[in-house]
This record gives structure tokens, C-alpha cells and sequence, in this order.
């Protein structure tokens, strides 16, 4: 470990020259002791010609290669040849990383055969951390001694110099070189059995033209039969015509008796077991599944024989059919284990298809139990008189507002927005409240379009642009409006952007705002955005961030000693105050998140485990959450018509929908394997945060 010292910190370790680097990345994790952080990279020495390699969640560009898709064999070509591994639980930790010496000798699993000193705590924010860590841990009668063994989750024998090389010995012997829920992989080549089925290079052009054609649905029925009867001594025409009755025909018994077949004149023949177990998964026959994929659902254990080496479209096919059977039984522990293997490797296919569709899906249902006990306040909408008559402006001009949606002229825009500040502001506040009191009005018109109810929407972005604190007394009458009221006027705009109308005319009152939040029922997404808003304050003002971090430490003391009162406990409002804490604080803000939890009602939906909470804490790099501040006219203007599916471009939106996941579907051979890619971001495409979205 670089920057680590009294004592050095190393291991000598051995691994498979197969192994990509995203199973490197996984063995020195276990070599080292490190525990939580899924972050990495590999970048060569200074001046080196040798590319930079990335885990799959940081950023590519054209000159890096994913560790997934990368071999030691294909980068590691020179012995004393040299790499820096950066692991990222939080803070970076930097490990030289030299090849000593290239082995002549078939690996199959890592091993550790040297090391000294422990590895630091995961939870150090770094080398000067660390070295503070072990002076406080020397001296029992220290004052911070109890904190930081609690903190760092040490016990009180731990020793900075202890190595236990029996023990790394068996923490690296578990590593399978990717998650840890499946035996280590090796890739075989498509043309594993290209001997034993008497497989030329013309063969497999013809497999995969029919293959594509039974994919795109144009499969041809006759040509088939022939190809079938023509190669008998080969599994893959046959499985093509087996999914052709399962998928066109609906021949389903002509379909069970070719797959049967199949498995028992090629039981090496791994699709037709998961085409078997996708049909008894779809007609949830459940029980027969594992009869196909083994009782461990765990392919290296279903073919011992084969030593774990399988082609990519044998893996992916396997572990997306187990999956798959495992959302049909709603496991999710289980089917949570082949997604992120999936994920993992094979980023691509999981980014948009029905595998994570599926997956979110179970995630959804079971959260579903679990907020059903969990409590909502009811919004009642403070009281403003109704009336009939539309408000007269100062300016004729913002009439317009009540006949234009986000497409109006931005030079009509341009022209409002340079009236008279005083009574320009005036008119909008008449604007928000006639969203209020006309509001029945407006329900029971027969015929809306989207442009009679956009009005309010126009107020709030001139508002926000001129930075109109003037108008905050009216937009905390409008933020006290019940939940019919924010369905009807402001739907996705309530949880994605009401926060940035709050952060312009609201972020001098965070006294106000704090009053606001522990008013009795009052709306809880408008509550969380005033929470979001908060965080915005601290992210992108580090002057004001003590302020921020002192109104949680207030609201979230206030939450709880009002805990009994339903007016005002919202299980929603309370669990998201505590995440964003988590980001704005720091390691000294735990204690209070540690009681929020012992309380029992904070959601794990929300927030993750206390454990989340640990890791996110010392992560320091929380850029992700820093969203953007709009300072213009146009810029709430172009956000409200991206938000609405239009480009900046006259073109309309794409509507080209992603690849279906084809494993999900009967599978068939081709000779190009599929192809794992880089994955991205909040992967469902949603376009909300990953923390709003998909990751609970």
C-alpha cells in the first residue's frame, strides 16, 4: 500500500493468468481484508504506453478498457511491470502493484503467499486518519478510544502490525473472480465442441443466419426440419426448431419432446436445460425447474466435469433463466445474487432489458409489504377562499402563461421577465394563488390541454429567476396544499424540480423552512424537497454548510420527540431527512443517525442498512448528488421541455425501444458470443437519481 507505513502493508499473491482484472480487483480486496467498496481502477505507471483500466462504474473514456472485459494476459505481458490499483471505499487507497513473475503452471484459484501488516480500517478517511487511528487505539485511556474503536469496528486485541496468513489463505481461496455467490468462470471459447459436433467455420455462418431469423421471427419451419435431419449429430439445429414450435407454433408438446431430446442424447448441451426451465418458470410449474438447473442453481456444480469452464452464452444463459425462476418464486435474496452477478458481468444486457425490469419489480412488491406498515400524514390544505374570477394583472402580457406550456417563444419570455421586478413579482403571486383558489374551477372544465394548467409552473420560473424571496409567504401557502392539490398542478414536477423553486426563493429561510416541516399535516414530498433543498444549500455553499447541517441536527431532534404524533411523523419525510444527512455529513454526524435508526422508524427503503449509512459517510466524493443550479431563464425553460420528452433539436423524441434481453426468451446457439459492455448509470433509464429510483 502506498503512503502506508509503521508497518508496510503488502501481499504477494498468485493468480490465474484467465483472470480479467474486475477477479484481480476481487482478490486483492480478499487479500488485503477490504470489505465494502465496489469502486476500482488500474492505471499503469507514469509515462507508460500501457492503457488505464476501469471497474464498471467509473466513467470511461476511449482510452481506458473495462476490467470485466480485460485479461491479465492481455496487459500484464512483462515481468517487474508495474500498476497502480486504486480501491475506493470512500476515501482512495493507492497499491503499487508489480508482476513479479509470469508462472508455467494451470492456476484455477488465487492464493496469498506472503504479506505484513494489517490492512487499515475501512472506515479511515485516508493516511492521516489512519495514523491518528493507531495512536488513539494504543492508548486505552485515550478520550476518543471508545468512539473510534467503535467507528472504525475494531476490537480491543486489534494490532496494525498483525498479519494472519492462514487466515488471507482462506479468505482469498473463496474469491470466484467476480461476486462472491458463484464459482470462479473460465471462459471457454464458442468452439469448445466444434470437434465432437463436427462444427466447421461455414457451419457456424449458417447457425447464426437461422439463429437470427428465429430471433426476428422469420424462422422458416421446413428449412429447419431439414437442417435437423441433415446435421443429426449436432444440438443446435434442433434447439432452433424446439424454440420455433415453443414460440410460433405453440406447439408445446412437440417443443418438451425435442428439448428432452436434446438433454439426453447432449446433456453437455447447457440451453436446452434452460429453455426447459424457462418453459416450466413461464407456465409456473415451479417445481420442475430445478430438475434442469441443479438444486444449488450454481452451473460449475450442474457439470463438475467441466472444471467451470463455459462460454459466455452458456453463463449468461443459465444465470438469466435461474434468475428468472427465482423472480417467479419471489426470492429476492436469491435473485438478487444472479442479477448483480449478471450486472457485473454482463452490464449491457441488464442496463434496459426485462431482467432488471423484472428485477425492480419483485424489489417493488416486497417494499410494498413493508410500507404498508410504514406511516403517511395526511395533507390538509390550508384554507384559501374559493372563487370564480380570474385575477387582473399589472401585466397584460403574463396572460399568455394561461395559454402556453414550456414550448412558448423565449423572446415573449424575455420581454416578461424584463418587466418591472416589484410588480412582475406581484402577478405571479396572484398566478400561484389562483392555482388554489380557482382550483375546482379548473377540476371540473371538461376539455383541459396541458396548456390551461401551466400557468402556476411559468410563476415559479420567473420567480426563480429573479431570485424572488419577496414572494416566499405565498409559496409556503401553495407548499400547504394537500395531495389532490399537487397531483392535479404539478405531478413529477412535485419530487424532481419543486426543490429548485425552493432553492432560489427559499435558501435565506431555512428558519422558516424548519418551521415549515414540523407543521402538522403538511404534504410529505413537498417536506422532501425542502430537505433536498437544504442539501443543495450545503453542496454548493460550503460556507453555509454548518447552517445545513445544524437545521437536520434540529429537525431530525424535533422528528423524534414528536414520533408519536401522526400529524406530523411521516416514515417518508423522517427516512429521506436522514439520507440526506448522510451526504451532506460527515464521520462526526453518525451518533445521530445511529439513534434515528435505534428508533425503529427509519425505512431501509429510503436509506439502506446503517451499514449504507457507514460506508456513505466516509465517501469522499459525494459530487453525484450536487445537482445542478439554474441561473437563467432558459434554463428552466429548456429543463421544463426536456422533462417533457423533446429535445433541444426540432426533432421529436426517439422511439426505438431497447433490445429485449433475448435469455429471458427460449435460447439458441450462436458463434458470437454476447459481449459485456461498460455499465451505466441508474441503469432502468428513468432519468431520476439512482438513489430516488433503483437502488432499494
Amino acid at each position: 500500500m502506498i503512503d502506508v507505513d509503521s508497518p508496510k502493508v503488502w501481499r504477494q499473491i498468485i493468480v490465474p493468468e484467465q483472470y480479467s482484472f474486475l477477479s484481480l480487483h476481487y482478490a486483492i480486496k480478499a487479500a488485503f481484508g477490504w470489505k465494502n467498496g465496489m469502486s476500482f481502477r488500474f492505471e499503469p505507471e507514469e509515462n507508460s504506453a500501457d492503457p488505464v483500466i476501469l471497474g464498471y462504474d467509473q466513467h470511461n473514456d476511449e482510452n481506458s478498457l473495462d476490467a470485466a472485459e480485460t485479461l491479465l494476459s492481455d496487459v500484464f505481458v512483462r515481468e517487474q511491470q508495474i500498476y497502480i490499483y486504486t480501491y475506493i471505499p470512500g476515501v482512495k487507497w493507492l497499491h503499487h502493484l508489480q508482476l513479479e513473475k509470469i508462472l508455467d503452471c494451470d492456476l484455477r484459484k488465487p492464493d496469498c503467499i506472503a504479506g505484513e501488516g494489517c490492512c487499515p480500517p475501512e472506515y479511515c478517511m485516508g493516511t492521516d486518519d489512519y495514523q491518528k487511528t493507531k495512536e488513539i487505539m494504543a492508548d486505552n485511556n485515550h478520550p476518543e478510544y471508545i468512539d473510534t474503536k467503535n467507528w472504525m469496528e475494531l476490537n480491543e486485541q486489534w494490532n496494525p502490525c498483525e498479519f494472519d496468513l492462514a487466515e488471507t489463505k482462506e479468505r482469498i481461496a473463496n474469491v470466484n473472480g467476480g461476486p462472491s455467490f458463484f464459482r470462479n468462470y473460465h471462459i471457454a471459447s464458442h468452439d469448445i465442441f466444434d470437434e465432437k459436433y463436427g462444427l466447421t467455420p461455414e457451419l457456424w455462418e449458417l447457425i447464426d443466419e437461422v439463429n437470427e431469423q428465429i430471433t426476428s421471427g422469420t424462422g422458416d419451419l421446413g428449412k429447419l426440419k431439414n437442417l435437423t435431419e441433415k446435421y443429426p449429430n449436432m444440438p443446435h439445429f434442433r434447439n432452433m426448431l424446439s424454440v420455433y414450435y415453443l414460440r410460433e407454433e405453440k406447439k408445446f408438446r412437440r417443443f418438451r419432446k425435442i428439448a428432452r431430446q436434446i438433454i439426453k442424447e447432449f446433456p453437455e448441451y447447457v440451453l436446452a436445460r434452460c429453455n426447459m426451465a424457462s418453459y416450466y418458470t413461464l407456465l409456473g410449474q415451479l417445481t420442475k425447474v430445478p430438475e434442469y438447473l441443479g438444486n444449488e442453481l450454481d452451473l460449475s456444480i450442474l457439470y463438475p466435469e467441466r472444471n467451470s469452464s463455459f462460454t459466455e452464452v452458456e453463463i449468461f444463459n443459465y444465470h438469466a433463466t435461474a434468475f428468472q425462476y427465482l423472480i417467479a418464486k419471489e426470492d429476492v435474496i436469491e435473485a438478487q445474487k444472479h442479477f448483480i452477478f449478471l450486472v457485473h458481468f454482463f452490464p449491457e444486457a441488464t442496463k434496459r432489458g426485462e431482467l432488471f425490469l423484472k428485477m425492480i419489480s419483485l424489489r417493488y412488491k416486497k417494499n410494498s409489504e413493508k410500507l404498508k406498515k410504514e406511516h403517511t400524514v395526511k395533507a390538509i390544505a390550508q384554507y384559501v377562499p374559493p372563487t370564480e374570477e380570474a385575477p387582473m394583472f399589472r401585466h397584460r402580457e403574463v396572460e399568455i402563461f394561461y395559454r402556453k406550456s414550456w414550448n412558448i417563444n423565449r423572446d415573449t419570455l424575455r420581454k416578461i421577465i424584463a418587466l418591472p421586478q416589484e410588480t412582475l413579482v406581484e402577478d405571479m403571486k396572484k398566478m400561484l394563488m389562483d392555482s388554489i383558489s380557482r382550483h375546482t374551477h379548473f377540476l371540473s372544465r371538461e376539455k383541459l390541454t396541458e396548456n390551461d394548467y401551466s400557468f402556476h409552473i411559468h410563476a415559479f420560473h420567473i420567480l426563480s429567476s429573479l431570485k424572488a424571496e419577496e414572494a416566499f409567504d405565498t409559496v409556503l401557502t401553495v407548499m400547504r396544499q394537500d395531495k389532490e392539490y399537487f397531483d392535479f398542478w404539478f405531478g413529477y414536477i412535485l419530487t424532481e424540480d419543486f426543490w429548485r423553486f425552493l432553492y432560489m426563493i427559499a435558501q435565506n429561510r431555512l428558519d422558516r423552512l424548519k418551521d415549515f416541516m414540523l407543521e402538522p399535516n403538511r404534504h410529505a414530498f413537498v417536506r422532501t424537497a425542502v430537505s433536498e433543498t437544504v442539501l443543495q444549500v450545503a453542496m454548493h455553499q460550503p460556507d453555509r454548510k454548518w447552517e445545513a447541517l445544524q437545521w437536520y441536527y434540529d429537525v431530525l431532534r424535533a422528528i423524534i420527540e414528536k414520533k408519536d404524533d401522526l400529524r406530523i411523523f411521516d416514515t417518508i419525510v423522517f427516512s429521506s431527512v436522514v439520507h440526506d444527512l448522510m451526504i451532506a455529513g460527515d464521520r462526526q454526524h453518525f451518533p445521530l443517525i445511529e439513534e434515528c435508526f435505534a428508533t425503529g422508524l427509519v425505512s431501509e427503503i429510503y436509506v439502506g442498512a446503517l451499514q449504507d449509512v457507514k460506508n456513505q459517510l466516509v465517501n469522499e466524493d459525494k459530487s453525484y448528488y450536487k445537482n445542478e443550479i439554474f441561473a437563467t431563464i432558459d434554463q428552466y425553460y429548456d429543463n421544463w421541455k426536456i422533462k417533457f420528452g423533446m429535445r433541444q433539436s426540432d426533432e421529436p423524441p426517439s422511439t426505438k425501444l431497447a433490445k429485449p434481453v433475448k435469455p429471458i426468451k427460449p435460447a439458441t446457439q450462436s458463434g458470437n458470443t454476447h459481449k459485456a459492455a461498460r455499465n451505466a448509470p441508474c441503469p432502468c433509464g428513468s432519468g431520476k437519481k439512482y438513489k430516488r429510483c433503483c437502488s432499494r
